[in-house]
């Protein structure tokens, strides 16, 4: 018996596939880094690749566009508080 997965995790899968850079927007983000740090990215802001697809949720590498777009940090984000994904 395998995972099953959402359908929003179906309709990323594409940009993981094609290994594309993606911005996304999620609902109700709650940003409470340090004024010395940069924003989450999770508004669009922020471009990330997709590491890995879950059951129900995802996990995003934001690409720091200060050190040529390199890996950064990692976020896991539930697919159903993803509002829009867009190709970058």
């Amino acid at each position: 018996m395998g995972t099953v997965k959402c359908a929003c995790c179906d309709e990323f899968k594409r940009f993981k596939i094609r290994d594309e850079a993606v911005r996304v927007w999620v609902a109700k983000v709650v940003d409470n880094t340090p004024a010395d740090q940069p924003p989450f990215g999770l508004d669009g802001s922020g471009v990330f690749r997709i590491a890995k697809i879950g059951c129900d949720c995802i996990v995003l590498i934001l690409l720091n566009p200060a050190d040529n777009y390199q890996p950064w940090r990692e976020y896991v984000v539930k697919c159903k508080d993803i509002v829009a994904m867009r190709g970058g």
